[in-house]
């Protein structure tokens, strides 16, 4: 056992000798976060002890991702939540078809991947295959309602 303390004292000071700074992770805020996406809005709600989201919704308005285009909208809750680990967290939602104005579709999932940078503010990519099309890009959120 002394060995691997030594070990690891000698990686945190060599480290430290060439100016590597790791910054801590951020623990992520309880509350309603609002973002923007390339496909519209979204919101994701963070439990009482920020170590899960609880629940996704989604606001379709500019999807233009595989034929073809719509628009709707579609919420997720999930007991215990989505995990939240060093401040990272993915958020993968299945959104059955037909549903409302979503129709024609078939089956779609969409996941949601990112960090929390800050008490206010995350950041990250979506994902989605749509109609054989593979889209992606980025999003950012900021916290609206602290619980």
């Amino acid at each position: 056992m002394a060995n691997k303390q030594t070990l690891n004292l000698l990686f945190v000071a060599a480290i430290a000798s060439i100016g590597i700074y790791i910054p801590p992770a951020i623990a992520a805020t309880p509350g309603t976060w609002k973002g923007t996406a390339d496909f519209g809005t979204f919101e994701l709600v963070v439990n009482a002890d920020g170590t899960g989201i609880e629940r996704s919704d989604y606001n379709f308005s500019e999807w233009n991702c595989g034929p073809p285009p719509w628009a709707g909208g579609w919420g997720d809750l999930r007991p215990g939540g989505w995990e939240i680990s060093g401040g990272a967290f993915s958020v993968l939602t299945e959104i059955p078809m037909p549903v409302g104005g979503l129709q024609g579709i078939g089956g779609q999932k969409i996941t949601l991947t990112g960090v929390f940078e800050s008490a206010s503010r995350a950041t990250g990519i979506w994902k989605t295959v749509s109609g054989g099309d593979e889209c992606s890009g980025d999003w950012e959120a900021s916290l609206q309602d602290a619980e």
